[in-house]
């Protein structure tokens, strides 16, 4: 349900399936949801593409457990953390110095982002943050991180928090 944030709906698509057998599934969710310019799917996947030598650009990808990010951001090498939930989310509880931009800004605001510099993204439980991290890597951000578990699991492993406005 989340195309919406990330592609207009006039878009032509070639899909990328696990099984050839889901194209007509997939095919009929996505008309449902306004999307009815279905080009068809990439025979063989990536892999063929791949093997056929095509480039492949999707930014570098990298899930991060929160002790991991924890210990990036005390060092000089220091990712900016992109949060994509949303502002009440945000204000409950943040991983402190975070960037709030929820999912459905990211497209707009990309540019307030460099992408030279490593970007950390997270939301509440790494499924928002997944489709966030796909989006940078496809704008050509160098190093993007994505926050496994999300701030429920920072919270879990005890990890300091920001809370209110």
């Amino acid at each position: 349900g989340r195309i919406g944030f990330v592609l207009p709906p006039d878009l032509p698509i070639v899909l990328l399936l696990e099984s050839e057998a889901d194209y007509r599934q997939v095919v009929l969710s996505l008309a449902r949801v306004g999307y009815d310019r279905i080009v068809g799917y990439l025979r063989g996947g990536i892999d063929a593409w791949e093997r056929a030598g095509l480039p492949v650009t999707s930014g570098d990808i990298e899930d991060i457990e929160p002790s991991e990010l924890h210990r990036l951001l005390s060092d000089g090498n220091r990712p900016v953390v992109v949060d994509v939930r949303e502002p009440w989310e945000y204000a409950q509880a943040r991983i402190p110095g975070s960037k709030l931009i929820p999912v459905g800004e990211l497209n707009a605001r990309v540019k307030e982002l460099d992408t030279q510099q490593p970007v950390a993204v997270v939301c509440a439980t790494g499924s928002r943050s997944q489709s966030a991290a796909a989006m940078l890597g496809r704008n050509g951000f160098s190093k993007v991180y994505n926050v496994v578990g999300g701030i429920y699991s920072w919270q879990f492993a005890g990890l300091p928090l920001e809370r209110g406005r």
